[in-house]
């Protein structure tokens, strides 16, 4: 019983459109389309009943034009992975569209003008389980006990910086800046971070809370919730047109690239099933396909080390970007940003007040720092500073609690951004560290490349940052002291400057200040401030030693405890030492930002040398089948006339099966009385062979071919593609209408009855292996080597094809979903942009077991 095919939509489009094979989303009822305004490619995401949800540009920050070529799903069906030309990859959200990652694209020296032509993005079929077997009581989700993850698991998680990339919401726009939950960080990515190897942004792993709060449980929602993990261990191919392969490991991590330098597109990409083998097949010809396809073995992908590496390298990645963050946060804190000042800027600015003001009673050489010190010392204020104190713009009631207000905020931020935020990190950062110097020394890890003496210099510039952060922290808790007691002092000294005048006043208010720590304030605070070192001045590159952290020639374990065992056993080695000499450490540079920039450069360079590993060390059975194929074999048909190529891989069992249905949509036979008589010609050929290396030639190829039909009447086919294992998606004009009108139905290839060839197909490509076995059967005869195929098969079209409401006479774009439950097409025609979406099973196939025709993203 067939189904009837009902209509979802039919719309017209305001522009012009693409419809890419790939654009209907696999679980959900979501559609990409491709549109192109003023000379620039948008990508707009539908659903099914015609809504638009939302559209954004391919090239939104680029200078040039740039041209979406190809289009992914990403295995959860919660990303979208677009292959735009000039070549790049972005990686966009399905929820919003944004660009969530952009991928770059290793060009070829030989061939600057690379151009990506397909893509896909293949899920890891995880194995199952056996349930009969023990655990391991010691495994902890992917992390190896005592590894740096694992550790970073018990820390506790760092405060979250806001996400400068997503959507500010009312809070963080009209809330006051005290009440905001979360840091305001508006930084843009430097190119050492965006260069930096990582997989997709995982901040519970780096032990950072996520810059999202989590949303509340909803009553009699499960409070455990099974993450999806489908795209965890999942590749990213892209294909360009010289026949290499980018790869990319969960749409994110580069993996390499399999330069095969053919100079011709991939034709298509398989990959086998639980196992990191790949099936290529590339164009050895301008007009040809090899049937033996090229077999790659990324044997490293088996183990865990290269997920291990990656996850390093994000992670060190993370913690390395917070960090330069958290600086950035901490600079704005002092020195301000844009038109706004820091806290920095307020005390020079009441010295200048005061200078001005000191310039106005006459004095030639003002110095506000003089005055200061006699109003401190003596008591007595010059006539300049009681004026000034008395009537001045900075010492008014509001303008004193601002100044305090702000550099007590700032203080506390710079304090508590050192301490509990940059200084943990880094802490972090050196486990990272150390894990990949031991790395350095093992075997297992040779392939990464890893030098010990590049990690030993990551090692000590974050030695340096824990040092220098710690050091920033005590320097602003003494600043804060220090300036609480120059306030203390100032508003009292604002409030006696008249008793200065009349010192036998009886008016007086007891001093609540420490005239030392103000003194400090004054002289090194109020007009220069010694954490202005922090953020100025040369990277520092000190040794620990330096610091006197670490003893000169410490040696190794046994001379340590030696010389400690000679001061314990000295009475005079653990006296009281009343005179210790401090070093002056005033002169060593501490520029937290270059420091910061300085690790993030060795910390890519470092990780950036193990992307290609997986590729470079991958086994190729490739066989080049253009030595075969000379420029006499011309796969073209007569004039007029195209051969259309639609093909589907699927394994079963360790069998890999390629169907390939051929088409020539407008091919005139002629007979013995000349008429002219439009046939639909469909030839499919199964292909059986082992996806592994050296497997040679396929194990088996068989042919079907046969006129196609409607009603007994003769059709043109105008497009057809593989629905599932059983049904093609024929688009098609039939003779019964006179040619006139459109329409879309399916065709059952599921029960053909096979013909099998020899297997000695070395250097045979498949065009013109198809293209020959047509010719042959249009001329009514059979060569030796197409024995026993069978002429005037009749391919039926099923009954209740549905009309079109377009005569797309310029062509058709065709996009199918042949999934249990979905069971889509989607039909877009060229000339007039009219979109038809048709429901293929009709009411009879409306949900599938599992329920997956309810999936939806919220959007």
């Amino acid at each position: 019983m067939q189904n009837s095919i009902d209509s979802l939509a039919s719309f017209r489009l305001p522009s012009a459109a693409r419809l890419l094979p790939t654009a209907l989303c696999p679980d959900k009822d979501l559609l990409l389309l491709i549109t192109n305004l003023n000379n620039k490619d948008r990508l707009s995401l539908w659903n099914l009943q015609g809504s638009k949800k939302w559209e954004v540009e391919a090239d939104a920050s680029g200078p040039n034009p740039e041209g979406i070529v190809a289009l992914a799903w990403s295995p959860d069906c919660q990303f979208i992975a677009v292959a735009h030309d000039p070549p790049r990859i972005t990686i966009h959200s399905v929820r919003t569209g944004r660009e969530q990652r952009s991928l770059s694209i290793k060009q070829n020296l030989l061939r600057p003008s690379l151009r990506l032509t397909t893509i896909s993005w293949f899920q890891d079929e995880k194995s199952r389980q056996d349930n009969t077997t023990i655990p391991d009581i010691m495994k902890r989700g992917n992390d190896i006990p005592g590894s740096a993850h694992s550790i970073l698991k018990m820390l506790p998680l760092l405060d979250a910086l806001q996400d400068d990339t997503k959507p500010l919401g009312a809070t963080d726009l009209f809330a006051f800046e005290g009440s905001r939950k979360r840091a305001s960080v508006n930084v843009k990515s430097p190119e050492v971070i965006t260069k930096w190897p990582t997989l997709p942004p995982d901040p519970l792993s780096a032990s950072m809370k996520p810059a999202d709060a989590p949303r509340y449980r909803q009553e009699g929602e499960e409070d455990c919730v099974e993450a999806d993990d489908r795209n965890t261990n999942s590749v990213l191919c892209a294909g360009d047109d010289m026949g290499n392969i980018h790869c990319f490991l969960d749409g994110s991590f580069p993996l390499g690239t399999f330069l095969f330098n053919t100079n011709f597109p991939i034709a298509s990409m398989y990959k086998k099933p639980g196992e990191p083998t790949f099936s290529i097949n590339i164009r050895t010809a301008e007009t040809g396909t090899c049937l033996t396809p090229t077999v790659v073995d990324m044997s490293l992908l088996k183990r865990r080390s290269v997920r291990d590496v990656a996850r390093t390298s994000s992670t060190a990645r993370e913690l390395t970007w917070y960090i330069i963050r958290c600086v950035k946060e901490m600079q704005k804190f002092w020195f301000g940003q844009d038109l706004q000042g820091g806290a920095r800027t307020v005390g020079p600015k009441w010295v200048e007040a005061l200078e001005r003001k000191q310039t106005q009673f006459g004095q030639k050489q003002p110095s506000a720092v003089l005055d200061l010190s006699c109003l401190l010392l003596t008591g007595r204020a010059s006539e300049a500073l009681s004026d000034f104190l008395g009537s001045g713009e900075q010492t008014t009631e509001r303008g004193m609690n601002k100044w305090e207000s702000t550099v007590f905020e700032a203080l506390l931020k710079v304090r508590d951004y050192a301490e509990k935020r940059v200084v943990p990190a880094a802490h972090r950062l050196h486990l990272m560290m150390e894990e990949v110097q031991g790395w350095a020394q093992l075997p297992n890890f040779a392939f990464c490349e890893f030098s010990a003496i590049e990690a030993g210099g990551c090692l000590q510039a974050v030695q340096r940052l824990i040092m220098i952060g710690n050091w920033l922290a005590k320097a602003a808790r003494v600043e804060l002291t220090r300036f609480r007691e120059f306030m203390g002092w100032l508003r009292y000294g604002e409030s006696n400057y008249g008793n200065a005048q009349a010192p036998d006043s009886q008016v007086h208010i007891l001093p609540r200040y420490d005239i030392m720590q103000a003194n400090e304030y004054m002289m090194s605070g109020l007009a220069e401030s010694v954490l202005d070192k922090w953020f100025s001045g040369q990277a520092p590159k000190f040794s620990l030693e330096e610091l006197g952290s670490v003893g000169e020639g410490t040696g190794n374990l046994s001379e340590v405890m030696e010389r400690a065992r000679k001061v314990v056993n000295d009475p005079k080695g653990i006296e009281w030492q009343h005179e210790v000499k401090r070093r002056d450490l005033s002169g060593l540079d501490r520029n937290l930002e270059l420091l910061a920039q300085e690790i993030a450069l060795r910390g890519s360079r470092l990780f950036s040398r193990t992307t290609s590993a997986a590729c470079a060390s991958a086994s190729v059975s490739h066989e080049d089948g253009s030595s075969h194929f000379t420029a006499a074999d011309d796969v073209r048909l007569g004039e007029g006339e195209r051969i259309v190529i639609r093909e589907r891989t699927a394994g079963n069992e360790g069998e890999v099966r390629i169907r390939t249905a051929g088409s020539p949509p407008r091919l005139e036979s002629i007979m013995e009385r000349r008429l002219l008589k439009r046939l639909a010609v469909l030839l499919v050929v199964r292909i059986c062979y082992q996806v592994q290396v050296g497997a040679g030639t396929p194990e088996a190829v068989a042919f079907a071919l046969g006129e196609c039909s409607y009603g007994s009447h003769p059709v043109e086919i105008m497009d057809a593609d593989f629905f599932d294992e059983t049904l093609l998606v024929v688009a098609f004009r039939s003779q019964e209408d006179d040619w006139s009108s459109s329409n879309i139905g399916t065709l059952n290839y599921g029960g053909l009855e096979y013909n099998e060839r020899p297997v000695d197909v070395k250097g045979l490509t498949r065009e013109r292996l198809m293209v020959d076995a047509l010719k042959e059967w249009r001329d009514g005869m059979v060569g030796d080597c197409f024995c026993g195929i069978r002429n005037n098969v009749e391919l039926e079209i099923a009954s209740g094809a549905r009309q079109l409401t377009a005569r797309a006479d310029d062509g058709i774009d065709l996009a199918l979903n042949g999934r249990v439950g979905r069971r889509i097409a989607c039909v877009l025609d060229k000339e007039d942009m009219g979109l038809e979406i048709f429901d293929m099973a009709g009411e009879t196939d409306m949900m599938s077991d599992d329920g997956e025709r309810s999936g939806s993203v919220s959007l």
